[in-house]
This record gives structure tokens, C-alpha cells and sequence, in this order.
């Protein structure tokens, strides 16, 4: 069983480059810098289709370029939020959805899940020993981010998964919005 300081220190090493692929960062792009706003958008459909079409390639770019978000929350109301927190997210409901809902959860050594009440109960869903990269307030589409050694778990899971199985990995889209989405 790997620790989770390996993990941690696992989600700030290079991962061998991508081969380069136009139309599969062209689809990130759509995904992570297009919207303005977490909830849903035109185009992100159509992003993730798109990423379906070379599912290891878009696997390899989002994982190769997903890092922590320093900002905790995201509220479906901001008009402005954290473009970089919330390309993080949407890197990961990527992932979610190529990977037929494959999802990695982690622990914090965090006193608190989250500072707000209501990411602790979103976060802590499954206890504090597995937290989610983020979850969703649904009604609000408010994003709720876990603490930094949670989310660097995660990345590292994820990055561990990709240079393991990767490459022999059947993909396919997740069907439920619920498992990828939220």
C-alpha cells in the first residue's frame, strides 16, 4: 500500500510528456478557460465528446496538467471566480467521465474538511477518510474544494492510475451526471 506522503510527494513529479495532440488540448481549452462561470455551458458537451474521440491522449494532457487549487469554494452565484480552481475541476469531471466514473478519494491530516459547514457536509459525504477532490452543492452549483493534501492525493492517484493502466484501460464514457459532474 503506497502512504500518503508518497502520494503527496507522487502529485508534484513530472510525468513523462504528452505527445502532442491539437484537437485533444483544443477540447481542454473548451473545458477549463471557455467558461466563466461552474455551471453548465454550451460547448462542454461537445468538449467531452471530442476527448472521447483519443481518450488516452486527453487522459495523458488532463492529468499531466492538473495541480491544486488554493481557492476552497466556488459559488455557482460568483461572476468572477477562480478560473484556475475551477479549470482544476473541470479537469477532473473529465477524467470522471472518459473513465466510465472512475473517481479517486483521499484523506486530509486538516483539522477541518473544509472551513464552511457546508463543504464539510458535502465533502465528508463518505467520512473524512475519503474525501473527493470537490463536490457540488447541487441546487446552487456551489463547488466545494477538499484541502490541499487532499487534492494532491488525489492528482497523485490519478497519475499513478494513468501510468499503470492508462494504456490498456477500455474507455468509455460515463453515463450518469451524477458520478462525473458532482
Amino acid at each position: 500500500m503506497v502512504s500518503l506522503l508518497h502520494l503527496i510527494l507522487g502529485a508534484g513529479l513530472a510525468a513523462p510528456p504528452c505527445p502532442p495532440a491539437p484537437e485533444v488540448e483544443d477540447a481542454i481549452r473548451t473545458l477549463t478557460e471557455a467558461s466563466a462561470r461552474p455551471e453548465w455551458a454550451a460547448g462542454h458537451d461537445r468538449a467531452l465528446r471530442r476527448l472521447l474521440e483519443r481518450p488516452e491522449s486527453a487522459v495523458c494532457h488532463l492529468v499531466q496538467d492538473l495541480g491544486p487549487a488554493t481557492t476552497r469554494s466556488i459559488s455557482g452565484y460568483d461572476p468572477s471566480p477562480d478560473r484556475q480552481a475551477l479549470a482544476a475541476v473541470w479537469r477532473i469531471r473529465a477524467l470522471r467521465f472518459l473513465t466510465a466514473c472512475q473517481d479517486f478519494r483521499a484523506p486530509t491530516t486538516d483539522t477541518l474538511s473544509h472551513p464552511d459547514e457546508a463543504g464539510r457536509q458535502f465533502l465528508e459525504r463518505r467520512g473524512r477518510r475519503q474525501l473527493p477532490f470537490f463536490a457540488v452543492w447541487m441546487s446552487r452549483d456551489s463547488v466545494y474544494l477538499a484541502p490541499p493534501d487532499t487534492q494532491a492525493a488525489v492528482i497523485a492517484r490519478w497519475r499513478r492510475w494513468f501510468a499503470d493502466e492508462g494504456s490498456t484501460f477500455a474507455y468509455r464514457a460515463c453515463e450518469s451526471t451524477d458520478d462525473w459532474y458532482f
